[in-house]
């Protein structure tokens, strides 16, 4: 799922204190999602994908369909 934000993040051409500070979410969610200590709450994916104006399919398919 982080190799997914990833990928959107340098497609804009953002870091993730831009992230951060316009989606609001905190910036040690960020730091931890990305040293893989956790998967931010789901409030946080939903920020981040509004930020950028993907769905919340976009982040949780993989993970949906890796179960299946």
């Amino acid at each position: 799922m982080y190799e997914r934000y990833l990928k959107l993040r340098t497609e804009k051409g953002v870091s993730d204190a831009d992230v951060a500070r316009n989606a609001g979410v905190d910036k040690t969610t960020l730091s931890h999602w990305k040293k893989g200590d956790y998967t931010p709450k789901v409030e946080s994916i939903i920020k981040i994908a509004d930020y950028f104006d993907v769905s919340l399919d976009y982040f949780y398919r993989e993970r949906w369909t890796k179960k299946a």
